[in-house]
């Protein structure tokens, strides 16, 4: 059963994940504790710093080690503060800041709600119960540390799903099928109406063209079929066209060659 102390402990770290709704944040929250007393709170604020690094976790660390460098203390001094306190948050650490959290030797976790996609405390990775190795024989790399999940689990998951029925106004929006289509049909009627002049006038001049190009290949195939009438005559080598009604001289065109007639219907286009 959970003790009534981490229970409060965790109430303040939910109080700091409604902070973060209400900044239109992912809602996730914790507090630092050390000796029965609270030192540090963070909330997330990815999205106010434009930082993907800002999680709750890493905003109260840097609280801690900004008061503790004023303070003077060595890097051996805020490993072994570290390691005295106990970190309190509503979602269990990404494998990014359980990374932080074994490197500084924080003596114990307790989260509520895991992290299945990123979740470094046994969700995703162990890191809580990595081994390790020291650096310089100074500050260890990396420490194992206690982590205890599933605490107002209920709680943290109904701030996430506030978070995400209401929508994140800085990311990209989620439609449903219908929305979708709906969103579709609203685009492209308003795409229509912007640019509607300019098609109208574009078909209008292919339909133009189009209508020349028809008279064109009809005035060509009139012409061909006239010439294979006259071919089908009696096999008289010269031929006589007569256009008098076009205006145009009555001349003879060999037929015992394509290109000569191929020819002589280019010169008869062109007057």
């Amino acid at each position: 059963m959970t003790s009534p102390e981490i229970l409060s402990f965790m109430e303040l770290a939910i109080h700091q994940a409604r902070l973060a709704l209400d900044a239109l944040e992912v809602p996730v929250g914790c507090v630092i504790v050390e000796d029965g007393k609270v030192i540090a709170t963070g909330r997330n604020r990815t999205t106010e710093t434009r930082n993907a690094t800002r999680h709750a976790e890493m905003e109260a660390i840097d609280v801690l080690l900004g008061q503790w460098q004023k303070n003077g203390h060595s890097i051996s001094e805020v490993a072994e503060k570290f390691s005295n306190c106990s970190l309190y948050v509503t979602c269990e650490p990404c494998i990014m800041c359980a990374s932080a959290l074994s490197i500084l030797g924080i003596k114990e976790v307790f989260y509520g709600c895991s992290n299945d996609k990123f979740g470094g405390c046994g969700s995703i990775l162990s890191l809580h119960s990595s081994n390790t190795t020291t650096v310089n024989n100074e500050v260890p790399s990396g420490k194992n540390f206690k982590s205890t999940g599933g605490i107002m689990a209920s709680e943290a998951v109904f701030l996430f799903r506030t978070f995400y029925e209401q929508g994140n106004p800085n990311a990209t929006q989620a439609f449903s099928t219908s929305d979708m289509k709906c969103n579709l049909y609203i685009t492209g009627f308003r795409h229509f109406c912007v640019q509607g002049f300019w098609l109208c006038k574009a078909e209008s001049y292919l339909l133009l063209i189009h209508w020349f190009e028809f008279l064109f290949c009809l005035l060509i195939f009139v012409t061909v079929a006239d010439m294979v009438s006259v071919m089908n005559r009696e096999s008289a080598l010269p031929w006589h066209i007569e256009r008098i009604q076009a205006g145009v001289e009555c001349h003879t065109i060999p037929f015992n060659s394509k290109i000569n007639l191929m020819y002589d219907l280019k010169q008869f286009l062109e007057r």
